[in-house]
């Protein structure tokens, strides 16, 4: 299942249909602004090794399988972020890689 709806959300807060305080959040929340322990969504403080979502390197929600050369990496999402996720259609996945 791909995350093909006609609005899905982006990462990072980019464009219109990113989390609007992603910037603020990642200041505030997370020391120095370190990507790799915030929620890739809305930029919060992500619990460690929970779920996780594949990114595109166009900064977009992808399928592990999708990645190929157009791979960004596996970043944290926070627990609250992963229902609004999932239920927008993303796939998320534990540390392993594994689909949750």
């Amino acid at each position: 299942m791909s995350n093909t709806r006609p609005n899905p959300p982006r990462p990072f807060g980019v464009g219109s249909n990113g989390h609007p305080k992603y910037e603020e959040n990642l200041k505030k929340y997370v020391p120095y602004g370190d990507t790799t322990i915030a929620c890739c969504y809305c930029g919060r403080h992500a619990r460690s090794g929970a779920t996780f979502a594949f990114l595109s390197n166009m900064s977009e929600f992808i399928r592990q399988e999708e990645g190929g050369d157009d791979f960004l990496g596996m970043y944290p999402v926070g627990s609250d972020c992963a229902k609004i996720l999932k239920e927008a259609g993303v796939t998320l996945y534990d540390q392993d890689g594994k689909e949750k």
